[in-house]
């Protein structure tokens, strides 16, 4: 469970993550009102949270930024290798890609 509380009248959800060291990073969550699923960063300054409706934050090391995802899916899983290579997962076989710039839609092939 995802320990949440205010800070300032604003309710924070914070998230720990492990990138070579350990950062505690506070995402507001009262702007947003969605749920968040996951959490990875190749480092403190390249960070990504994900969603429900197909949410995607980035944080630099300073702030949150939305990102487009393309998708109103509830995205629930992310990882890459670096900040250019990375994807996420959602409901109904939703598989995005980002190559540093842009989001896209990756397409499976059929079991």
């Amino acid at each position: 469970m995802i320990p949440s509380g205010t800070l300032g009248g604003i309710s924070l959800v914070h998230l720990v993550l492990i990138v070579g060291l350990a950062a505690l990073l506070s995402l507001p969550v009262a702007a947003q009102g969605h749920e968040w699923h996951c959490v990875w960063g190749s480092s403190g300054r390249d960070v990504f949270a994900i969603g429900e409706e197909g949410v995607i934050l980035h944080h630099d090391g300073q702030t949150w930024s939305a990102m487009s995802s393309g998708t109103t899916n509830t995205l629930n899983a992310i990882w890459g290798t670096l900040g250019g290579d990375v994807f996420a997962v959602g409901e109904e076989g939703t598989i995005l890609h980002y190559d540093g710039k842009a989001w896209s839609t990756v397409t499976s092939a059929p079991w």
